[in-house]
């Protein structure tokens, strides 16, 4: 089943970006911000573990790298740009 020629989109898609801000997600100052935020945790994590030789805040490390990636993979999500009308 094909839609009717009106319901079919019209005019060119806008182009998605790291960097554009939308209705629902940080321009780019708050993606540095909260990428920055989450490397804090890390470096304590690993500085802590590594002084302390504890492997228990060196596991926590690697949940937090698997919670990162998840994190960052959102965060840095390309997104169309937001147009004001």
């Amino acid at each position: 089943m094909v839609p009717a020629p009106s319901l079919m989109p019209t005019g060119p898609t806008p182009k998605a970006s790291r960097w554009a801000k939308s209705d629902t997600t940080f321009g780019p100052t708050g993606r540095v911000m909260v990428t920055v935020a989450m490397f804090v945790p890390l470096a304590f994590f690993i500085a802590t573990g590594i002084l302390t030789f504890d492997p228990f805040v060196l596991a926590g490390a690697l949940i937090w790298i698997g919670l990162m990636a998840v994190g960052l993979r959102q965060v840095w999500q390309p997104v169309a740009h937001h147009h004001r009308r």
